[in-house]
């Protein structure tokens, strides 16, 4: 295809023609820019749901600390479950996917619970923590209650996490005493703080 544009030389009509290498040319940049802008937009929605995320964990994380300081008790205690998560897939290991759980899950039920449990410790204090169902990306959150939980090691930390984008749990617990989180892939993790005198104070 040729299309013919008009131009001037000394004041002389002339016409010159783009050829379709040109005109493919242009096209190929205008799909280069088109893509360029789509990675962009994309970067731009993760970062702002990673930042919604993070903003989730710290409001969570508030929460909690309220609800124990009202009840004088341990997370575990207020959610009446050592490992909330345990229940998604059956286990909380590396690759557990989370991804197109429904409410009927076991696991996203305990969830759900542990939310209104919080809710009602917190005695009017906290802002509406039990709707904070599911991360951005429609996933709910990891909770593992541990403090308290073994009397041989008592002041294991208690973790809440998303996991992230995809959906799966690249993250796992550091052996030994202290049982401390070890934040991996694209996980998205808060420690949260000790409750009890015996363990804030050790």
């Amino acid at each position: 295809m040729i299309v013919k544009q008009p131009y001037y030389i000394m004041g002389k009509q002339t016409s010159r023609s783009f050829t379709l290498i040109e005109l493919l040319i242009v096209v190929a940049i205008i799909g280069i820019l088109a893509a360029l802008i789509i990675v962009s937009v994309n970067v731009a929605l993760t970062n702002s749901k990673i930042a919604r995320t993070k903003q989730d964990l710290q409001t969570f994380t508030r929460a909690v600390s309220i609800a124990e300081a009202n009840t004088g008790k341990a997370l575990m205690q207020i959610t009446g479950s050592g490992c909330s998560e345990c229940g998604f897939n059956g286990s909380n290991d590396i690759g557990e996917n989370l991804n197109n759980l429904l409410d009927s899950n076991a696991g996203v039920q305990q969830w759900y619970n542990d939310l209104q449990a919080i809710q009602n410790a917190c005695n009017g204090d906290c802002n509406n923590i039990n709707t904070m169902k599911r991360d951005p990306w429609g996933n709910p959150y990891s909770l593992d209650e541990n403090e308290l939980e073994f009397s041989n090691d008592l002041c294991r930390r208690d973790f809440i996490s998303s996991a992230g984008p995809d959906g799966i749990i690249d993250s796992n617990y550091n052996g030994g005493p202290g049982y401390t989180w070890n934040c991996a892939g694209d996980d998205i993790c808060v420690e949260l703080p000790f409750a009890t005198g015996t363990c804030a104070n050790g």
